[in-house]
């Protein structure tokens, strides 16, 4: 790893549970020590956040539990020219429509915290904040398997409809 400050210096947390919020605060500062790190525990007050000041890196999770639908809040406000420069979604299970759709979004690395260890938690953060992706391997496995079948929605499905898919399938209009 380079001695060189990371490109991630200001860093939003979101994640509607306090304690693993902080548990994330914490490592994420153990990777990135000299971090300006904001914890958002709604899409509202990530909303708020970012209004406020751009942020290089979000860490979040990919549920429902956020009082908001996750993926338009990722693909509103993470890329080139947006007011989130990299995203890092850590999660224990994902869906195969939410992987297909993290897959074609600005999402820099996906974490499985449930297959993970905090110190893999640790090189993802350092990763993703040097301009690297980082995936973990149960992801990368899940996704394969999602494009593996000849008869895949996922392989006849542009982006758009894949996004299109996910919104559908969350109930949304």
């Amino acid at each position: 790893m380079e001695n060189a400050l990371p490109e991630a210096r200001t860093v939003l947390i979101l994640k509607a549970d306090r304690l693993c919020a902080e548990a994330l605060r914490n490592l994420t500062l153990s990777a990135l020590p000299r971090a300006d790190v904001a914890l958002a525990h709604s899409i509202e007050q990530a909303e708020a956040i970012v209004a406020a000041r751009p942020r290089d890196l979000l860490i979040t999770g990919a549920g429902a539990s956020l009082a908001g639908d996750m993926l338009d809040f990722l693909s509103r406000h993470t890329g080139e020219g947006r007011p989130i420069r990299r995203a890092l979604v850590v999660t224990t299970h994902l869906e195969q429509r939410t992987v297909a759709a993290l897959r074609s979004m600005a999402v820099h690395g996906v974490f499985d915290s449930a297959s993970d260890h905090a110190e893999d938690f640790v090189r993802a953060v350092q990763a993703v904040a040097y301009g690297r992706r980082y995936w973990s391997a149960s992801i990368l496995e899940a996704f394969t398997r999602l494009w593996a079948g000849s008869n895949s929605l996922f392989r006849v499905l542009t982006t758009s409809e894949q996004m299109v898919l996910a919104v559908v399938g969350d109930r949304c209009d």
